[in-house]
């Protein structure tokens, strides 16, 4: 259907590029006004077309403003409590890495006020030889 209409289009082109200006200025006035009324429709039809394309041009921006939306939406909702689950499932592992001390518990300062000044000194003697 649409292809039937270019090929008038084309056809009524090509009709009056073939006329001589002589002859177009030898058209009646009714003539002259049932082709700028051809001219119309035809620029009518193909106004149609372009406003339901840019239609659906506008559609799929909105779909893909969606398609990227929508999940950082639902990651925001829905990331921090799993999140949060997480930290709290390997919480022991971690509990006292950020704060200075070792996964296996206690802080650094701890191990060291344990330690005596004998032992300290024989660690010396040891690391000396």
């Amino acid at each position: 259907m649409a292809s039937e209409k270019t090929k008038t289009v084309e056809e009524e082109r090509v009709k009056e590029a073939g006329e001589t200006s002589d002859a177009k200025d030898k058209k009646s006035p009714e003539e002259l006004m049932r082709s700028a009324i051809k001219w119309s429709e035809l620029i009518f039809e193909q106004n149609k077309k372009i406003k339901r394309r840019l239609g659906w041009i506008i559609f799929g921006g909105y779909v893909r403003l969606a398609l990227i939306l929508v999940p950082l939406i639902l990651a925001l909702i829905y990331l921090p409590p799993l999140v949060q689950d997480l930290l709290n499932q390997y919480g022991s592992i971690f509990s006292g890495a950020g704060q200075g001390g070792s996964p296996l518990g206690g802080s650094f300062n701890d191990i060291l006020s344990d330690i005596s000044p004998e032992q300290i000194q024989q660690a010396l003697k040891i690391l000396g030889k």
